[in-house]
């Protein structure tokens, strides 16, 4: 089991993706690399690294977050249908531009590309929230976009894009 603590990290490696890096319980280091490609390879102590494919690294990620088990196989075929679309958590800090601000206000749909799916607001779950909703901290977005809106789409939260 890894946990995080003040020398955990998350690197961007250019041209192949990001690396976190984190202690296990034993105070042994655990890397977790995701290449561009969206393939992951985890790097464990006294191990070989193990590669996982793009569609079975978001199932065991989903699984380790507690959001969902899905069966590969459907991550697969959602894979599939939906194409380049990916869904995201993105967590909204007190601190951020958008707090108390609504999704219409922000137009965030026509200036980023991002659709928010679902806000998660404590232990409420509000789909397709209305537009007219304003956002909090300490809200969880489920957004759906193209990987290449996300970067821009966080910026956008903090103020800093």
């Amino acid at each position: 089991m890894a946990r995080l603590r003040e020398s955990s990290s998350i690197i961007r490696l250019p041209g192949v993706g990001d690396r976190f890096a984190c202690a296990d319980v034993d105070d042994r280091e655990v890397q977790v690399v995701r290449r561009r490609d969206e393939h992951v390879v985890l790097h464990l102590p006294d191990a070989p690294p193990v590669e996982l494919d793009a569609s079975t690294a978001r199932a065991v990620g989903a699984f380790m977050a507690g959001r969902f088990a899905i069966d590969p196989r459907l991550v697969q075929r959602l894979d599939d249908v939906v194409g380049g679309l990916t869904f995201e958590w993105i967590r909204i800090e007190p601190g951020d531009a958008v707090v108390d601000r609504t999704i219409e206000a922000l137009q965030i749909r026509r200036r980023t590309g991002v659709t928010i799916v679902a806000i998660l607001r404590g232990s409420q779950a509000i789909v397709t929230p209305d537009p007219d909703l304003p956002l909090r901290g300490g809200d969880e977005l489920v957004v759906a976009c193209r990987d290449v809106d996300l970067d821009d789409f966080v910026r956008f939260l903090t103020g800093d894009g």
